[in-house]
C-alpha cells in the first residue's frame, strides 16, 4: 500500500475536523444543549388582533411567572397616565427542548377597546427588569403605507452558507426599513413578513436574535403580521421535518400533519400570538382586518400534497363570507411562492385561484424562491384587462443571502417583473404598499433607495364602515359649551369613516369634512351667553348613511362648575348633593323632576320626600348668576339593583324587578343604566338574577364600570387618555400653551365621572 506523505496525512486531518467542525456549528455545536438564560423579558411582538383598528394583541417571554404591561398613549412620553396589566404567563418548558434548551413564561395580553389610528408606546416589567419601549399603531388612517418583506432567515452565526454575517443581516433590515421610509415619505404602519424569519425555528437563538434593537427596530417599533415559513418548522439536524423521522411516516405520509408535536408548528406559536380564528388545528392561519383591508395568512406548510387544503379552502370561504362588506381590498399572504421565480412554474396559484376570482382578491404576497417576481393581472389563469377582476401574484426577494437567477420561462405571458437581486447591493429589498380608497400602489425598493419595481391597483369596492365603528363614533359625542358656541367633540380617530359632521343650535350651524380637515370637533358660534340651546348633531358617514342626536346645552365662560353631582337616598328623602368650584359664581340652583320645576336652592343640596320619585326618575339641575344659566346636567338616581329606592339591595328588589319586567315596564335610559347589572344593554330577567346573587354574595360586585376620559387639544389631538372607575376624578395633563391664546379652562367636568368622556382644551385668542 502506497502510504501518504505526513504533511498530506496533517491536511486530511486538519480538512476533516475542519469539516466536522463547521458542521457542528451549523447545526448545534454553537447553541449547546443547555438551558439559554433569557433576560427578564424577551421576544416581545406586537400582534394583530383580529379588527387591528382597536385590537392588538402583545406577547412576550418573561423570566419569572408575574410581569407588568405598561402602555399609553405615545403623546404621553412619561407614562404619566398609563395603564398598568399584571399579567400571569403560563409556563413553556417543552417547546425548545430538542437544541436550544430554553424554558419561560409564555404572555399574552390581547388589548381591547383601543382607539383607531393612534400609536401606543409600552414597556414590559419583569422583577427588576424593564424592557425597552416598543410601539404599534392602530388601524383607522384614511392612507397607509406598510412594508413586505421575506426570508430573513436570522441567525445569531456568521461564515454560514448565507453569504451575510448575522449582524449585517439586522442592519440590511434597518436600512431597507429607513429607506422605505424616505421613499414613501412617511412612517410605515405595520410590517409583513412571508416567513422564514429565522434559520431554524427549532433554535431558541435564532428568536432571540431579533431582539438585539441595537441593530434594527423592526421588531421594536412596528406591529408584525408574522406569516410561517419553511424555516420556522425546521429542526437543527435537517432541512425539512419530512426527515426528521423518515421511517414514521414513509407508509402514510399525510399522518404527518395529525401530529401534534411535529407538524403543529410549535416553535412559530410558541413566540406569536396571531388571531386565533383560523382553521382548526392550524392556529398559524388567521386573518385580520387592518382599516379597509382583509388580511388573509395561510400556513403553506400545512397546505402541501399531503395537507390540510381542503379544511384551510373551506375555511377561506367561511372567512370571506363572513367578512363581507367590512374591506375594500383583499389582501391574501403565505410563504411558498404562487409562481416559482426561478422557472416560471405555477407553484401554488393553480389551487387558489378559483376561490381568489369568486372573491376578488386583490393582492397575493409570497416569498421563499429568493427573487422578485411579479404577474400581470390574472383570471381564471390568464391575464385580463377587464376591470374590478383579477389578481396580481408576487414573490418577494430575500434579505442578504443565497440570490437564486432564472433558469426557464414558463408562463413567460404572465409575467409582469421578473429579476434577480444577484448584482443588487446585499442582494436584498423590501416592499411597500400605499393604501388609499382609490387604489394599492406597490413599490420594490433595494438598500440604495431605488424603485426597482411599482405599480397600481386600482379600488374595486367602494369604501366600508362596520356598524360597530358607526356606533363608536356615535358613543364618543360629547357637548359643551363656550361663551359663545356650542361645541360637540369627537375622536378624531375615527375621521375615516366620517363625510361630514353638523351642528345646528339657535339657528346659527357649523360642519366639518373629518376625513380632510383632520379635526376632532365642529361648533355653531355666534349664540347668546348663558343660554341653554337645543342642540342638534347630523352625522354622514362614508357609506352616505346619517345618524342624528341632539342635547340640550349651556353657552357658558365657567368651566368644571359643578362636580360629584349624586341623588342619594337617606332614610325616606331622597337627597341630591353637589360640589361647586367657586361658590361666588352662583346665586340660584333649580331642581327639575321629570323636566317640572320641583324647587330652588341657595346650597349645594337639596332634599326630596322619597315618595314623590321612582327609580327612573330623571332630576335636571341648573346653575344660576344674576338671572343668567351657567349650569345645566341632567342625570338619574345611581345605586344599581335598588329598584325600591330604600338604599339597600336586598330579595325586595329582586321581587319588585321581576314584578316590573312581566307587567312589560318600559325602562327609560336611567333606569337602564340603573338595572342593567349584565351589561347586555336590556333589563331582563338576567339582571333580577344578578341582583339576587349579589344579594347572596354569590357574585363580589353587580356593575364594574370603568369609562375613560379622554383629554383633547385645540385641534382635537389626544393629549392623554386616562381610565377611572365610575364616580372617582380623572387627573387633567397640563393644557399646552398655543401662541397668541390664553387657555381658559377644560370644556367639561371630569370629576364624579359617570361615562365616557370628551373633555376638550377651551382656548380664547388673546
Amino acid at each position: 500500500m502506497k502510504k501518504f506523505p505526513r504533511v498530506m496525512k496533517r491536511i486530511m486531518i486538519f480538512t476533516l475536523f475542519a469539516t466536522l467542525f463547521a458542521s457542528l456549528v451549523v447545526f448545534g455545536f454553537g447553541v449547546k444543549a443547555a438551558n439559554i438564560d433569557i433576560k427578564g423579558v424577551d421576544i416581545i411582538y406586537s400582534n394583530p388582533g383580529e379588527d387591528c383598528s382597536t385590537q392588538i394583541t402583545i406577547s412576550w417571554h418573561a423570566k419569572s411567572r408575574y410581569s407588568t404591561l405598561i402602555y399609553t398613549l405615545k403623546s404621553d412620553p412619561t407614562y404619566a397616565f398609563a395603564t398598568s396589566m399584571l399579567v400571569t404567563g403560563i409556563y413553556d418548558e417543552s417547546s425548545f427542548f430538542h437544541y436550544d434548551v430554553a424554558k419561560f413564561y409564555k404572555c399574552t395580553v390581547p388589548l381591547k377597546d383601543l382607539d383607531p389610528d393612534t400609536e401606543y408606546i409600552y414597556k414590559i416589567r419583569c422583577d427588576d427588569y424593564t424592557s425597552e419601549q416598543y410601539t404599534f399603531r392602530t388601524a383607522g388612517a384614511s392612507e397607509f403605507t406598510f412594508a413586505y418583506m421575506s426570508d430573513i432567515h436570522a441567525i445569531p452565526y456568521d461564515d454560514l452558507e448565507l453569504g451575510m454575517t448575522a449582524v449585517k443581516k439586522l442592519k440590511t433590515v434597518q436600512t431597507l426599513l429607513e429607506k422605505a421610509e424616505d421613499v414613501n415619505d412617511t412612517r410605515l404602519s405595520f410590517i409583513i413578513t412571508t416567513g422564514d424569519e429565522t434559520w431554524r425555528g427549532s433554535q431558541y437563538s435564532n428568536w432571540l436574535e431579533w431582539s438585539k434593537t441595537q441593530f434594527t427596530s423592526a421588531r421594536k417599533d412596528y406591529l408584525w403580521l408574522s406569516c410561517p415559513g419553511n424555516h420556522e418548522y425546521y429542526t437543527q439536524t435537517t432541512n425539512s421535518i419530512w426527515n426528521y423521522y423518515p421511517d414514521k411516516y414513509s407508509s402514510n405520509p399525510s399522518a404527518i400533519y395529525d401530529d401534534p408535536e411535529y407538524f403543529y408548528n410549535t416553535y412559530f406559536n410558541s413566540v406569536k400570538a396571531v388571531p386565533k380564528n383560523g382553521p382548526e388545528g392550524i392556529p398559524s392561519s388567521y386573518y385580520t382586518l387592518y382599516n379597509n383591508i382583509l388580511f388573509i395568512c395561510i400556513d403553506s406548510m400545512q397546505v402541501g400534497d399531503y395537507g390540510k387544503l381542503n379544511e384551510t379552502r373551506a375555511w377561506f370561504e367561511r372567512v370571506m363570507q363572513k367578512n363581507e362588506g367590512k374591506y375594500q381590498y383583499i389582501i391574501v399572504y403565505q410563504h411558498y411562492p404562487w409562481y416559482d421565480f426561478v422557472t416560471g412554474e405555477d407553484k401554488y396559484a393553480y389551487r387558489w385561484r378559483d376561490l381568489f376570482d369568486k372573491y376578488g382578491v386583490d393582492l397575493a404576497l409570497s416569498g421563499h424562491m429568493h427573487g422578485y417576481l411579479r404577474t400581470k393581472t390574472l383570471y381564471d389563469g390568464k391575464v385580463t384587462t377587464e376591470e374590478k377582476k383579477g389578481t396580481v401574484y408576487v414573490v418577494s426577494p430575500q434579505i442578504g443571502d443565497r440570490p437564486k437567477v432564472t433558469s426557464g420561462d414558463q408562463n413567460k405571458n404572465l409575467i409582469a417583473y421578473r429579476e434577480s437581486t444577484k448584482t443588487w447591493t446585499d442582494y436584498s429589498a423590501i416592499s411597500t404598499i400605499t393604501v388609499t380608497n382609490e387604489g394599492l400602489t406597490y413599490k420594490l425598493i433595494d438598500v440604495d433607495g431605488k424603485v426597482r419595481d411599482t405599480f397600481t391597483i386600482e379600488a374595486r369596492r367602494a369604501s366600508t364602515i362596520s356598524e360597530s365603528h358607526k356606533n363608536s363614533i356615535i358613543d364618543s359625542l360629547t357637548f359643551s359649551g363656550t361663551p359663545d358656541s356650542i361645541v360637540c367633540d369627537f375622536k378624531s380617530s375615527y375621521s375615516l369613516y366620517v363625510k361630514n359632521i353638523k351642528v345646528e343650535a339657535g339657528g346659527k350651524s357649523g360642519e366639518v369634512n373629518p376625513s380632510e380637515q383632520k379635526t376632532g370637533y365642529v361648533a355653531a358660534k355666534g349664540l347668546a351667553n348663558n343660554t341653554l340651546y337645543d342642540a342638534k348633531v347630523t352625522i354622514t358617514f362614508i357609506d352616505d348613511s346619517t345618524y342624528t342626536t341632539s342635547a340640550s346645552v349651556v353657552t357658558s365662560g365657567t368651566f368644571g362648575l359643578i362636580n360629584n353631582l349624586k341623588a342619594n337616598v337617606v332614610n325616606d328623602k331622597m337627597n341630591i348633593n353637589w360640589n361647586v368650584s367657586d361658590a361666588s359664581l352662583v346665586d340660584q340652583y333649580k331642581i327639575y323632576i321629570n323636566d317640572e320645576l320641583e324647587g330652588t336652592s341657595t346650597t349645594n343640596s337639596y332634599e326630596i320626600d322619597k315618595s314623590r320619585v321612582e327609580f327612573s326618575t330623571k332630576y335636571t339641575l341648573e346653575a344660576y348668576k344674576d338671572n343668567k344659566l351657567l349650569f345645566h346636567k341632567d342625570f338619574y338616581y345611581g345605586v344599581y339593583g335598588d329598584v325600591n329606592l330604600d338604599g339597600s339591595i336586598n330579595d325586595n328588589d329582586v321581587k319588585k324587578l321581576i314584578e316590573l319586567i312581566f307587567a312589560g315596564y318600559v325602562f327609560n335610559s336611567g333606569a337602564i343604566k340603573l338595572l342593567d347589572n349584565n351589561n347586555d344593554g336590556i333589563v331582563d330577567i338576567g339582571d333580577a338574577f344578578k341582583i339576587l346573587a349579589y344579594q347572596n354574595e354569590r357574585v363580589e360586585h353587580l356593575v364594574y364600570n370603568e369609562y375613560e376620559v379622554t383629554f383633547v387639544g385645540y385641534s382635537g389631538n389626544a393629549l392623554a387618555r386616562v381610565k377611572v372607575l365610575e364616580g372617582e376624578d380623572a387627573v387633567a395633563p397640563e393644557a399646552p400653551t398655543i401662541t397668541g391664546y390664553t387657555f381658559v379652562g377644560w370644556s367639561v367636568s371630569y370629576t364624579n365621572v359617570n361615562s365616557n368622556l370628551i373633555v376638550r382644551a377651551i382656548y380664547e385668542a388673546n
